[in-house]
């Protein structure tokens, strides 16, 4: 199932599997695009194959970065990239932060092994909250701050 999202979805231009518009036949015609004409998929949906461990090296690391420079933030992975034209600080579903997605970014993190950015969700979004009661394994700060982390729950899986 993941030769379509590859060959159909991946837009060069942002770094993101975008939403396909298909023409009257089915086939993939170009991407959904925001009313200002920028890819309308700035954001988690996005980054999808890359959570699904399908992507190439090229790919990943296009998102990894779009998760560094967009859609990470003080308070856990943004659902749109915060610098998408459409991305609302107020908005619930263009920019607010979804605990489900911290939970699939943070194991994404750990199967790439960006340690340092799966012990960053965590801080942020985790932690915060009472790891224990969420089923994230409680560690020391000392080690929660980008240390060993990866290792640690890698090993408790």
């Amino acid at each position: 199932y993941s030769e379509p999202i590859l060959k159909h979805t991946w837009n060069d231009e942002t770094g993101y599997f975008s939403y396909v518009v298909h023409d009257e036949n089915g086939n993939p015609k170009e991407f959904l695009k925001a009313a200002d004409g920028s890819d309308y998929n700035q954001g988690f949906d996005g980054i999808y194959p890359y959570i699904a461990n399908i992507t190439d090296e090229y790919q990943s690391g296009r998102i990894l970065d779009n998760i560094k420079k967009g859609l990470m933030t003080p308070i856990g992975v943004s659902v749109v990239d915060t610098r998408a034209s459409y991305f609302s600080r107020s908005g619930y579903w263009n920019g607010s932060v979804w605990m489900p997605h911290q939970w699939f970014a943070f194991w994404g993190m750990l199967e790439y092994a960006y340690d340092e950015y799966a012990a960053r969700i965590a801080d942020a979004r985790f932690h915060r909250f009472g790891a224990g009661s969420h089923g994230i394994p409680p560690l020391a700060a000392d080690q929660r701050r980008y240390g060993d982390v990866g290792h640690q729950l890698r090993a408790r899986r």
